[in-house]
């Protein structure tokens, strides 16, 4: 039986003809971010750069992306990983140019089992985030520490990439972790005060905060 990135990974290649993987993919995780983005603090703007996304695929194309997306839920349900960093880099999309390589997970949990909990909010930012791996790995950390990582985590996400924002942000919003996210580049603009993304309040944000 194929798990769900196999399911997801296959699907994308079996689109490959009018855009390429690299299109495919990214138009794919951005339009979840929009929706989730969106269904938290509602912009025109993002609404009209969705559909704009899907008039581009047909109807069974549309319905591949959501077949895809149900996939992405069922995997989040069954395992805390960086699914959307380990299709990207099974797909070949990293950047050799930029030395674009995200952190096999396995690393992450490493990293992650090595910090201290000393049981105050956890506030972390991580300036160049990727997929969101480090932050998944950490929330799995506290998990087995049968510590509530959507109440004791407070997250900060930046990437100067915009795909690599939108892959985090749906990720921490699939696992309910709190979290601002946006595109910036972390040395020159920290507050994200030129981002082209704004910023992005996770689903697992709103819930703490209310």
């Amino acid at each position: 039986m194929e798990n769900m990135s196999d399911k997801i990974i296959k699907t994308i290649q079996s689109m490959i003809g009018k855009y390429g993987v690299y299109n495919i993919f990214e138009d794919w995780v951005r339009m979840i971010a929009l929706a989730y983005a969106n269904q938290i603090v509602f912009s025109q703007k993002r609404e009209e750069e969705y559909l704009e996304i899907m008039k581009r695929y047909d109807d069974a194309e549309r319905s591949k992306f959501c077949e895809m997306y149900a996939w992405l839920i069922e995997w989040a349900e069954d395992q805390m990983t960086d699914m959307l960093g380990y299709i990207y880099m099974h797909l070949e999309l990293g950047s050799k140019a930029h030395g674009q390589f995200f952190t096999p997970y396995h690393v992450c949990q490493m990293m992650a089992k090595m910090q201290k909990y000393d049981g105050k909010v956890l506030k972390v930012n991580e300036p160049s985030c990727g997929a969101g791996g480090n932050i998944i790995a950490l929330a799995e950390a506290l998990k087995e520490q049968g510590i509530n990582y959507q109440q004791k985590m407070e997250v900060v996400c930046q990437d100067i990439d915009t795909k690599a924002v939108y892959m985090t942000y749906v990720q921490m919003c699939l696992y309910g972790i709190p979290a601002i996210v946006y595109q910036a580049n972390t040395l020159l603009d920290p507050e994200g005060l030129q981002s082209v993304t704004g910023k992005l309040y996770s689903t697992g944000y709103l819930l703490k905060m209310a």
